[in-house]
């Protein structure tokens, strides 16, 4: 039931590298989200984990199903820089070995106060996430559990609880032991402080199965004032130096205001909690699309999401192959309704004629392939082949223009994929010309270390320092370089146009 209910959302920061003066006015802010959930019901979990397989530790937050939405607006107006993303449960128990587990809670009932975040030297964030970052990565497991109900004005109804599990009972009770003693800092005269309570037996399996279910129990009740909660949990906005945290990499902005409802979908733009699609419009795309960053970071991927749509809307496609792996998965996945329009151009075969029939796969739409594989031609003939297609395509284009009427003139998008630097000169002339007369030529060009100023929309996955360096002008106005040198695989950054006048620069994630 609890499952069907609540979801599970896991919240990443950027890594603050520095302790500041704002530090006191980071926690405050935490203080001031757990002053604002007087309305939650029936409760809230938040989490930091160490799954069983894997070593990264994460902080989650479950929330009931109905505030979704209302709980991420609120999450991101007082933490506008974290990411917010609904998630899996995990798991971090070793089901070949032990658990332990302990319920926190405080010595001294009543009005005795716990010392606050303001005064206390260290994070017990901190602690708890050095003591749980020492686990092998597969075998042990570990979690701080903290379920928050309102409970009246300044007070805050909470269960605390830590599980651990490890290959022997002895390991997973040194794995508690180190939690446990993160919160010994509390322990200051004349203050309230906490001691830990091991369960045995069916006592030790009643706890688990709240855990597991992230059940409130009445019995376990411990109270704070929202003061004294954020220096028992807090988000990790102040500096953490513990390592195999999940940060947030790089940092997301928000979509265009208005979007292209129709066009070729470039990917999912994900901000506070929002999902929109992105779409590039048949007439921006005409200003081309160049797609940057390292191998295996996304831009094959890419390309092939593009390459499909197009395929699949019966687009006319040319596709320049200089590894052989997109042709490949086109002709896995190119329907049987279009067989019947694919040219294949294999240099390395004999029977290979260097007349293509440009101009007619153009005004037929047809597809386009061309592979110059390393396999099939060396690096001299891949190198001519480049040039030569990608002229040939630019003559058919104009010849086809005289032909037709514009209105009648179909678009061609032609795809080139890490084409060699020394070709660069015949796709700026495309880009030049094509701006110039409005040959409907559509370029997606997939490159490394070339770069083109006058392209509409520019699509940037993972780089290196140095491509980083000189990309940032095109995205300084909201990203910075280690955002651009960070970003995870298979997302990238967006620049483009729409009704021909540039966006603000935003984030995306494709479909793998």
């Amino acid at each position: 039931m609890f499952f069907s209910n609540f979801i599970l959302l896991e919240i990443r920061f950027p890594r603050i590298l520095d302790s500041t003066d704002a530090d006191e006015k980071k926690l405050m802010a935490m203080e001031q989200f757990y002053n604002s959930l007087n309305e939650i019901k029936p409760y809230l979990v938040f989490e930091i984990a160490v799954p069983e397989k894997g070593t990264e530790i994460g902080f989650f937050i479950t929330i009931p199903k109905k505030l979704h939405n209302a709980m991420e607006r609120q999450l991101s107006g007082f933490f506008p820089e974290a990411e917010i993303k609904a998630v899996n449960n995990f798991n971090i128990i070793n089901n070949q070995g032990a658990i332990s587990g302990a319920v926190l809670k405080l010595k001294h009932d009543g009005d005795s106060p716990l010392q606050t975040y303001k005064k206390l030297k260290t994070s017990a964030m901190g602690l708890i996430t050095d003591a749980i970052s020492l686990l092998k990565e597969t075998g042990e497991g570990a979690a701080f559990q903290i379920l928050i109900k309102p409970s009246g004005k300044n007070s805050l109804e909470t269960n605390i609880r830590i599980m651990s599990s490890a290959e022997t009972k002895e390991k997973a009770d040194e794995i508690l032991s180190n939690i446990e003693n993160a919160f010994t800092q509390f322990e200051i005269p004349d203050f309230n402080f906490f001691y830990s309570f091991r369960p045995q037996g069916g006592a030790l399996k009643k706890l688990f199965h709240n855990f597991s279910f992230r059940l409130f129990n009445k019995k376990e009740i411990v109270r704070f004032s929202a003061e004294e909660l954020t220096g028992v949990f807090h988000w990790p906005i102040i500096k953490i130096e513990t390592e195999k945290m999940r940060f947030l990499k790089a940092k997301a902005a928000p979509p265009p205001s208005i979007s292209p409802l129709t066009g070729i979908t470039l990917g999912k733009n994900h901000f506070r909690g929002q999902e929109t699609i992105i779409k590039l419009g048949p007439l921006d795309r005409r200003r081309h699309i160049h797609v940057t960053g390292q191998s295996g970071a996304g831009k094959k991927q890419f390309l092939l999401n593009l390459i499909k749509q197009d395929i699949n809307g019966g687009a006319g496609v040319g596709v320049i192959d200089s590894t052989g792996d997109l042709i490949k998965n086109i002709l896995d996945f190119a329907p049987r309704t279009r067989r019947n329009d694919i040219v294949l151009f294999e240099p390395s075969s004999a029977k290979q004629s260097i007349e293509i029939g440009a101009e007619n796969i153009i005004e037929k739409g047809k597809i386009f392939l061309a592979n110059l594989s390393k396999n099939t031609v060396d690096k001299t003939s891949e190198i001519f082949w480049e040039r030569v297609l990608v002229n040939k395509f630019l003559i058919a284009a104009s010849e086809y223009l005289e032909k037709r009427e514009r209105i009648m003139n179909r678009d061609f998008h032609l795809y080139m994929s890490d084409f060699h630097d020394s070709t660069a000169d015949s796709v700026a002339k495309i880009i030049s010309e094509t701006a110039e007369r409005r040959l409907n030529l559509n370029l997606v060009l997939a490159n490394q270390n070339v770069f083109f100023d006058n392209i509409g929309t520019l699509v940037a996955f993972r780089s290196n320092h140095k491509d980083a360096a000189f990309l940032i002008k095109h995205f300084q106005s909201t990203f910075n370089e280690p955002d651009l040198v960070n970003i995870d695989e298979n997302h990238a950054y967006v620049k483009m146009i729409i009704n021909g006048n540039p966006t603000t620069p935003f984030n995306i994630e494709i479909e793998d």
